[in-house]
């Protein structure tokens, strides 16, 4: 809606539906009110923190599009709106904000900023003409070498996510697809033209996927599906009552057990893990430094 008299002016954007006439800015306006109603709806089945985080959400999603009216770097605010759901994440899940957080927030806004970057490559031309700002604009001749710096710069500070949150060689080696798939985009943007550097824009999903994978599937499927002691307890933690306990009074909470957990689990701040959760690797009990802290039981639920 914002750049809806500028669209029409922008080869690639001049068919939306809104630029178009297929859909009239009232419809659009009702649009994005009951959308945003009820995105508000499910934010406030959620804590308190994450709700306030909401505010900060919505500022930051319904100011982007102004945003290259103002300034050289619109796709750096976007990758702050699209980060912006990493601290809401934390704050839903664990009610509070865990200053490892901050460096997944920054991977994230460094991302769009390149894959953005690429995206701003397909509408340079046009853009000059009629003003716009981007990061495209701003970087100019040198625009792949910076694409190239954030890239470089990104794989760093993912790496160190992952010593903060204790992944390892299956993290490490998503982030090795991850920079073949970067180079792989830098290939695709050498010449400049449109088609290829949009190409490279919707390939970015590739990086999304490989980086999931190393976090929570190739872990995942290793604790229950590849490990002997996990393909034969698991099912009990999922139809019976074995559960992970912590004794809360011999506790040290370290901290040793979350940075072990391959399911980022925050093993150290529950009295018990229960089924769906754990995946039974017994990571954390290898590595606890205080004997009979945790263990594992066998119990009907809700005892």
């Amino acid at each position: 809606y914002a750049d809806r008299h500028i669209d029409n002016k922008v080869e690639r954007t001049r068919e939306r539906p809104l630029t178009s006439g297929q859909v009239t800015e009232g419809e659009a306006l009702i649009l994005f009110a009951v959308l945003a109603l009820c995105a508000f709806a499910l934010v406030l089945t959620l804590n308190r923190l994450t709700i306030l985080l909401s505010l900060g959400g919505v500022f930051l999603a319904a100011s982007y599009p102004f945003m290259k009216r103002y300034t050289n770097l619109p796709q750096a605010y976007l990758g702050a709106a699209f980060g912006w759901a990493v601290p809401m994440a934390f704050a839903a899940q664990t009610g509070e904000l865990d200053s490892r957080l901050w460096w997944l927030f920054l991977a994230t806004l460094i991302w769009a900023l390149i894959y953005d970057t690429m995206y701003a490559m397909v509408d340079r031309e046009d853009d000059l003409k009629i003003g716009v700002k981007s990061s495209a604009i701003l970087f100019g001749a040198y625009d792949r070498m910076v694409i190239g710096i954030l890239q470089l710069s990104m794989l760093a500070v993912l790496l160190q996510a992952g010593q903060r949150f204790g992944l390892g060689a299956y993290y490490h080696a998503s982030l090795g697809m991850a920079s073949a798939l970067m180079l792989y985009h830098q290939w695709l943007i050498r010449r400049r033209d449109r088609a290829s550097c949009f190409k490279a824009f919707l390939h970015n999903h590739w990086i999304g996927l490989v980086i999931l994978l190393g976090i929570v599937l190739f872990p995942m499927a290793w604790c229950r599906y590849l490990c002997p002691l996990g393909v034969s307890l698991w099912p009990f933690s999922v139809v019976g009552g074995l559960r992970l306990t912590r004794n809360e009074t011999t506790c040290t909470s370290c901290g040793a057990c979350d940075r072990a957990c391959p399911q980022a689990i925050l093993v150290s701040q529950k009295p018990e893990v229960r089924s769906g959760e754990c995946t039974l690797c017994f990571e954390c009990t290898e590595v606890c430094p205080e004997p009979d802290v945790l263990e594992f039981r066998l119990g009907r639920r809700g005892r």
